[in-house]
């Protein structure tokens, strides 16, 4: 009897045990961080600045719908067109303004979604390398690349910012508040806008990039769900901020306003659902267009898609697509990590796309870098499966190309550029529902037992 108990102890004890690996193979996803770092000291690998400073404000959770002027039917008065100043400088500046619906990729939770917006990476649960299990940021990132250009960062807001880049802001410009307490609609928010207008209103500050990070719309939903009237009071007060913030900003400043993901109807984010993957992003330049108004973007170029419950199309980028974008914008260098692609309409200065052209082939260049480390590194078997096919679109890329051929060429490098996000995003941000499953069932199964 001893003998038959032991046996089915350790039974049990073995059925735990794969049920809590295939689970956390499934979920837990884990990636390899490389340590690589984006240089040119010649400047061969970035382009002359758009603008010389730029305001980035994260609203928290501040999905597509919350900006669209095209929201779905029938609209919600607590969280569609409450907060309106971006839709309204949009349709009067289409030039200088632009709305879009960035896919974030899971998981949607704060700390991986920053660490995804500043490298261009895809961050899961578990990035191997120097800083294993850790939440600092060891990679290249746009963060790192203004340092390494000697520009300021001022920030204030969400202090997972200082806990992924703990030695990056300036001492003297720098106001974290706590983020975990999700009771407190207001306390961040306020200090945000306590510490914002004071540096915006200085001309003499010395600030190159701003960064604020507001979360009252986040800790709303989590406490009271999207349709609820505090809701359309936190969209109404952020809809105010951005007013001021847009008269106080000079000709030679660009405005980033995004969401790091979603939240779904409850108000909840974290997984991988339409409603939790969907992220704002609004571009807003007040002196020099971004677009020239002649331009002729080829529509292969432009991706579109329908919100959930909408009759409208949007313009619809990936999240990762603002790091190399915005390094571009101002003058930095590519993250060497990053698996975007540089957003059209932004670089389209002229009419014949030259600028365009240059930022995508300084883009696809890095990402191909990217990959042949990786190939290289402890897990660049990883890539085993895909690597024949990536190969075989990059040898369709020709950087030689003549003017009539640019358009076939701007295909292929965005054809090679989005085949590598789509593998690496099966191999680091696509949770195994099969593994995760069965994990469950093995282990309600030894429960049971």
């Amino acid at each position: 009897m001893p003998t038959k108990g032991l046996s089915l102890l350790l039974w049990v004890f073995f059925v735990h045990l794969a049920g809590i690996y295939l689970y956390t193979r499934g979920f837990l996803l884990t990636r390899l961080a490389l340590s690589d770092i984006n240089t040119c000291d010649d400047g061969s690998c970035k382009l002359p600045p758009t603008h010389k400073r730029a305001v980035v404000l994260v609203i928290d959770a501040l999905r597509f719908d919350f900006l669209s002027p095209h929201p779905p039917e029938p609209p919600s008065p607590y969280h569609h067109n409450v907060l309106r100043l971006p839709q309204e400088l949009t349709a009067a500046n289409p030039t200088h303004s632009f709305l879009f619906e960035m896919f974030s990729d899971p998981p949607t939770t704060t700390l991986q979604r920053l660490k995804g917006i500043t490298t261009g990476s895809l961050p899961t649960f578990i990035d191997m390398g120097s800083n294993f299990g850790g939440s600092s940021i060891s990679e290249d990132s746009f963060i790192g690349q203004l340092q390494a250009a000697g520009k300021k960062i001022a920030f204030m807001g969400d202090d997972t910012w200082t806990t992924v880049f703990p030695d990056s802001f300036e001492p003297n410009m720098t106001f974290p508040y706590d983020s975990f307490n999700v009771e407190d609609l207001h306390t961040v928010d306020e200090g945000v806008i306590e510490h914002l207008f004071p540096l915006l209103r200085d001309p003499s500050a010395p600030w190159d990039v701003l960064i604020g990070h507001f979360l009252g719309v986040d800790h709303v939903g989590h406490r009271l769900g999207p349709d609820h009237p505090t809701m359309q009071t936190k969209q109404e007060q952020m809809d105010h901020v951005l007013r001021q913030v847009v008269e106080l900003l000079d000709d030679d400043t660009l405005l980033v306003l995004l969401g790091d993901h979603g939240m779904d109807r409850k108000g909840d984010h974290g997984g991988d659902s339409d409603h939790e993957t969907s992220a704002a992003l609004w571009i807003y330049s007040k002196g020099r267009q971004l677009l020239h108004p002649k331009a002729a973007i080829p529509p292969h170029l432009l991706t579109t898609r329908t919100f959930p419950g909408a009759s409208v199309e949007n313009r619809h980028i990936q999240q990762i697509d603002l790091a190399p974008t915005l390094s571009l914008l101002l003058g930095l260098p590519v993250p060497f990590n990053n698996l975007g692609t540089v957003i059209p309409e932004l670089f389209w200065h002229d009419k014949s796309g030259r600028d365009y052209a240059h930022a995508l082939t300084l883009n696809t260049q890095q990402i191909k870098r990217y990959l042949d480390t990786y190939r290289n590194s402890a897990s660049g078997g990883e890539l085993d499966g895909a690597w024949d096919d990536l190969e075989r679109i990059w040898q369709t890329v020709n950087f030689q190309a003549t003017p009539k051929e640019q358009s076939a060429q701007w295909l292929a490098m965005t054809a090679y550029t989005r085949q590598a996000l789509s593998v690496c995003r099966m191999l680091w941000a696509q949770f195994n529902v099969s593994l995760i499953t069965l994990g469950l069932v093995l282990l309600v199964t030894a429960a049971h037992c």
